[in-house]
């Protein structure tokens, strides 16, 4: 079938016609999306959503942060040379919450939220590795614990009733409490499953020497665990009141 003559010519001028057209409409260099007034073009990024929910979160990660730090501070001082890199890390943690402290001040939410978000993560970490330290100290009086309290079921006659019945009771409570801090652990709760593990480290200190009757080897005990007493606050004059 042959085309009119008519319909041939309008469709020659008509070509040329859209191809000037099309290259003269704007392009955007990276997505070859023509119409330069697409809202979908000219959208970029914007960081206010970011520094909205920033501000709303930097109060309470502050806080954690200088939870984290306060903890790690006493815990320092006691035991710092117990875990590799210990301090090089809480300095680090420190750093950037001053940092972060000075950028939120200075109105640099973003800035300040990711820097308090690192001082988490690093003071959480050493955390996690102090009370791994912490429950191992707990677990190895909690044996001891029941070691003695073993011999001395061996020979109840010549036993006090009273300090069976009682060491029985504090170590239920040391277990108890090194079984709660492991479920705190889990949860990444490491400062409050710190105190658990301190808490059953003084019970245990305080039920050793009382099951100790030898006054030289109650010295012993009291100077080889000098160190968790005084972490804890804890006075040796204390545990001689409680232990009778």
């Amino acid at each position: 079938m042959k085309i009119k003559k008519p319909l041939l010519v309008l469709l020659i001028i008509i070509k040329p016609i859209n191809i000037l057209y099309s290259q003269t409409q704007p392009k955007n260099e990276n997505t070859n999306i023509t119409l330069e007034n697409n809202p979908l073009v000219q959208l970029q990024p914007s960081d206010y959503l970011e520094k909205h929910i920033a501000s709303k979160k930097i109060p309470k990660l502050k806080e954690e942060v200088e939870g984290n730090l306060r903890k790690l501070g006493k815990i320092q001082r006691t035991y710092k040379n117990d875990i590799q890199d210990a301090q090089k890390s809480y300095d680090e943690a420190a750093e950037n919450y001053k940092k972060g402290v000075e950028a939120y001040y200075s109105g640099d939410l973003l800035n300040a939220y990711n820097l308090f978000l690192k001082s988490k993560s690093i003071s959480n970490q050493l955390l996690e590795k102090f009370s791994s330290l912490y429950r191992n100290k707990a677990v190895e009086i909690s044996s001891e614990i029941a070691s003695k309290l073993s011999n001395l079921q061996e020979d109840k006659l010549n036993a006090p009733y009273f300090l069976i019945h009682e060491t029985e009771f504090r170590l239920n409570t040391i277990k108890s409490k090194i079984s709660s801090a492991e479920e705190m652990v889990r949860f990444k709760k490491y400062g409050d499953a710190i105190e658990l593990y301190r808490n059953a480290k003084i019970i245990g200190i305080i039920s050793l020497y009382k099951l100790e009757q030898d006054k030289t080897k109650q010295e012993q005990l009291l100077e080889k665990y000098k160190a968790d007493l005084e972490d804890a606050n804890y006075k040796i004059e204390n545990v001689k009141i409680d232990s009778f």
